[in-house]
């Protein structure tokens, strides 16, 4: 799945057909992006329901056969297995052959829209990127992603992230983040399987660190405008 720098609309869910919607109103003007949920916070949800680990592990075994799991120890993949994989993603929604496995995972993430994600932000519908990013740093891999906001490629204010690991992550295998546009106070985020993370990715930097670890990190993320923002985003 390519990594998505400057959303279109064309690579939303909503524009055209598959929108997550119930009703047709738009609410009220949203809060404040200093409130909820431009702000970040961390949930559950039940793997059994939304079994997103399995999926990937799935995912990745339909592109590498031989790489070693479970998937925080991918690293032990002999490194043209990992190579291999990191080149894999960025098409594998475009390969007609892998197409059973991306299309469950997609199906997957659109019922965590539908079931978790709306009634999370009290909203009737929203919009939403259809393929999420699927993201691996490998253990002692160098940092993958430099200090940024979503801002900085013409994102919509208006969107909110979701960042979601299908393995427990913290300090360097995780992404670090400043709590609130300009704080500073950059921190791991601390979650395990069955957690998601919601974070203004917009305003607040967020990177990735050095890898120090011996436990890779696999996850994934999207953005989501609510329904009442989508006209004005």
């Amino acid at each position: 799945m390519a990594p998505i720098s400057a959303v279109s609309p064309a690579s939303w869910e909503g524009f055209d057909e598959g929108i997550v919607k119930i009703g047709s109103a738009l609410g009220p003007a949203g809060a404040p992006f200093s409130e909820a949920p431009f702000s970040e916070a961390t949930f559950s949800y039940c793997t059994a329901e939304f079994p997103f680990a399995v999926l990937v592990a799935d995912l990745f075994r339909d592109l590498v056969p031989e790489l070693r799991l479970p998937l925080e120890d991918i690293h032990g993949s002999d490194k043209s297995a990992a190579s291999r994989l990191r080149r894999m993603l960025r098409t594998a929604s475009d390969r007609e052959h892998k197409r059973k496995t991306v299309k469950a995972f997609g199906d997957l993430w659109r019922e965590f829209v539908r079931r978790v994600i709306l009634p999370h932000l009290g909203e009737e519908w929203v919009a939403f990127e259809r393929e999420p990013n699927i993201r691996v740093h490998f253990a002692r891999q160098k940092a993958t992603t430099a200090p940024h906001c979503d801002s900085d490629h013409f994102h919509s204010p208006f969107e909110v992230n979701f960042w979601i690991p299908v393995v427990d992550v913290d300090g360097a295998a995780s992404l670090w983040a400043e709590s609130s546009p300009g704080a500073g106070d950059f921190h791991p985020f601390a979650a395990r399987y069955g957690e998601a993370v919601r974070f203004y990715g917009n305003a607040c930097q967020h990177f990735t660190v050095d890898n120090s670890t011996r436990r890779t990190r696999v996850s994934f993320d999207a953005r989501v405008i609510r329904g009442r923002d989508v006209a004005r985003a």
